[in-house]
């Protein structure tokens, strides 16, 4: 049976976060005469993983990788260390994973009971430790027994059951729930502070690595028409800038009665990437000729 499992992606070394089945991360700075070299490690969260092709699309400038990752068999290795969630009557519980994930022991659930004239709660630990196999664990039999199942290496979800638990001097509790947990930290040495972020490397990885990337001449095309447009119209605004300028500047320095010469306007060539130039025009005098300014 194929299943599709959570996976996390790695560029360059630096972690990105996870995605679940089919994912899309962006990365800049692709360079369009072949592109560099990037390096994609994606968590084995099954036994087999199974890869299908890396494919990108263009985005301006910058390149998109499209991966699925498909598990095909085997467990899902949990990350070592304190787990914490709450069950599905919003009561906390925890265990720990132990031994690189083969193992977990300290399994506590509290729970909530209402025996009408007596009611409160009540919190239940398995010491011990126990194995963990193909991603599942769990513990049967006496008053109090659960199941759990890893679905990523940082997420779990299961079960837990009350068979008869006396409860003094309420009665005998009987109950059955679900719970849902997270890795939260890696076990620490004592005196160590603890820290919950999200592991470096949880599980197994698998390296794919994508030598080359070529764009479509049509990709190149459109990602060069859009730079372009953006080149034309930033010299537009330079020249303006510089046009008004030299007016501000000839106004300061040639007074004369009457209105000031001022920018009027400016004008382009339809055709696109014409070189920018303003409208000649003609300044009114009463006893002179006609004085026409051109740039």
């Amino acid at each position: 049976m194929r299943l599709r499992r959570q996976s996390a992606l790695y560029i360059d070394g630096k972690y990105k976060g996870y995605a679940t089945g089919a994912g899309t991360y962006t990365v800049r700075r692709l360079k369009l005469e072949g592109g560099r070299k990037y390096t994609f490690y994606a968590v084995d969260e099954c036994g087999t993983t199974s890869w299908g092709p890396s494919r990108y699309r263009m985005k301006s400038s910058w390149a998109t990788f499209t991966w699925t990752l498909t598990c095909t068999g085997g467990g899902i290795t949990p990350t070592t260390g304190s787990w914490t969630g709450t069950t599905s009557r919003g009561q906390p519980m925890s265990f720990e994973v132990i031994s690189g994930g083969t193992q977990y022991q300290n399994f506590k659930v509290k729970t909530d009971f209402d025996f009408g004239s007596c009611y409160g709660t009540t919190e239940t630990t398995v010491t011990s430790p126990g194995s963990i196999s193909n991603g599942s664990f769990g513990s049967t039999g006496g008053t109090f027994g659960f199941t759990g199942q890893f679905s990523s290496a940082t997420s779990a979800t299961g079960t837990y059951q009350f068979s008869g638990l006396y409860i003094y001097p309420c009665g005998y509790l009987y109950q059955t729930g679900t719970w849902s947990a997270n890795w939260t930290s890696s076990s620490l040495a004592d005196g160590a502070e603890s820290v919950t972020a999200a592991p470096e490397h949880p599980g197994r990885h698998n390296k794919v690595t994508i030598e080359y990337l070529e764009p479509s001449p049509r990709e190149v095309k459109d990602v060069l028409t859009r730079e372009w447009d953006e080149l034309v119209t930033h010299h537009k605004r330079v020249v303006r800038r510089d046009f008004e300028a030299a007016l501000a500047r000839y106004n300061l320095e040639n007074p004369m009665e009457g209105t000031p010469i001022l920018a009027r306007s400016l004008s382009s060539r339809s055709a696109k990437g014409a070189m920018v130039s303003p409208t000649s025009r003609h300044i009114p005098c009463e006893d002179c000729a006609s004085v026409r300014l051109s740039h």
